[in-house]
């Protein structure tokens, strides 16, 4: 059942939270996979058996494209959080876009994670 436009919820700090902490565990998964040589000596054996082998680093990407599309999914959601808020919240909201907004398809999960955990600490005011 879809839901009409009066019906909407508003942005919480708290869903962006919790999309950005998805994205990171995404990123660190992504990057295990590139680092790890036991995982993906497992990954491979694995899906080799099951008659598919998948090299690592496709799944990486599918990692990382999934971070980054829960950073798209956070920006989103600081917008309308920007336009609802007052002129002191709006600042710091802003910044966090900015972060954010510095993330691109071709960066290495470390980088990805960086920026995720740049962004969370200046949302949550650490």
């Amino acid at each position: 059942m879809k839901m009409l436009w009066w019906q909407r919820k508003p942005a919480r700090e708290e869903d962006v939270v919790l999309v950005l902490r998805r994205a990171f565990a995404k990123a660190v998964v992504a990057e295990r996979m590139l680092i790890d040589r036991r995982m993906r000596a497992r990954l491979i054996l694995t899906t080799a058996v099951a008659g598919f082998p998948v090299p690592s680093e496709l799944l990486s990407g599918v990692y990382s494209a999934g971070a980054l599309s829960d950073i798209k999914k956070a920006i989103k959601l600081l917008n309308k959080m920007i336009d609802e808020s007052a002129d002191a919240d709006r600042v710091r909201l802003q910044s966090v876009q900015e972060i954010l907004k510095s993330a691109h398809k071709d960066m290495h999960p470390s980088e990805l994670k960086e920026i995720i955990s740049k962004a969370l600490a200046t949302l949550q005011g650490l």
